[in-house]
């Protein structure tokens, strides 16, 4: 469904991403794992187009993303949307719920004529656990994990195939975390959605993934079946990952 081949980005003389290659087949999870500043944020916002690839190829449901029309790469973004690590600052700070979510609907053409908007935000908060309450509300009078939930909306609201989340939960509360990666396991479920998650937490990687990626430095060092990378580790950064959550290393 969606794959990269030896993609490198760069920031001016520093290269962040250093010949990166995966893929993630239809309805399944891979999980991209690794410490802050290995490059994995970087890797998925390249996917996305919010920066710019070095060199590299991308490649959705077995098309080249360098090969697209315009009208194709529409296409690509409806299709393919992203869930940001820091919900609250993703979301527009002067439009309130109902605003941030038409505006995705119309955007993407979606629904036309205001009740049927209405009618479709309801749903969609509906979906991720939110009352239609939250529809006047402005992100400021929102929990972090509310926030979340409504960015996550936002990216069902123009029924992609594939979600990418960027440490959906790390900036929250460890009560609110587990509520949020239910949440993504249910909706890919009902769904069907393939999931690409970041993250840098193995015990949240072993609990949603089918296959996981580990990188380090800007590139991938181990990847394989999560259940087998996390049960019998290779590398010595999958091992320093797996120490940094004691129930994990008890269990390897």
């Amino acid at each position: 469904m969606l794959a990269v081949s030896d993609l490198k980005v760069r920031y001016g003389a520093v290269e962040a991403v250093r010949g990166v290659s995966w893929r993630v087949a239809a309805g399944e999870t891979l999980g991209i794992v690794g410490s802050s500043g290995c490059g994995k944020s970087t890797t998925v916002r390249a996917v996305v187009g919010l920066v710019r690839p070095s060199s590299g190829e991308i490649f959705f449901d077995g098309c080249s993303c360098h090969a697209m029309t315009a009208a194709a790469r529409r296409t690509f973004r409806r299709r393919v949307q992203m869930v940001f690590q820091d919900a609250p600052g993703s979301l527009n700070p002067r439009m309130t719920v109902r605003a941030i979510l038409a505006e995705a609907l119309m955007v993407h053409r979606m629904v036309s004529g205001r009740a049927a908007v209405e009618a479709r935000c309801c749903e969609l908060l509906e979906q991720v656990g939110l009352s239609n309450a939250a529809l006047a509300q402005y992100p400021r009078e929102l929990s972090g994990g509310q926030c979340q939930r409504v960015s996550l909306a936002r990216a069902l609201a123009v029924e992609p195939q594939v979600l990418l989340a960027d440490e959906p939960v790390s900036a929250l509360d460890v009560s609110v975390q587990a509520r949020i990666i239910n949440l993504l396991r249910e909706v890919q479920q009902r769904l069907g959605l393939t999931l690409v998650l970041i993250a840098h937490d193995l015990a949240v990687v072993r609990n949603v993934c089918d296959r996981v990626c580990v990188m380090s430095d800007g590139l991938i060092v181990e990847e394989g079946p999560a259940a087998e990378v996390i049960g019998n580790p290779q590398h010595e950064q999958t091992r320093l990952l797996i120490a940094a959550v004691p129930s994990i290393g008890a269990l390897t």
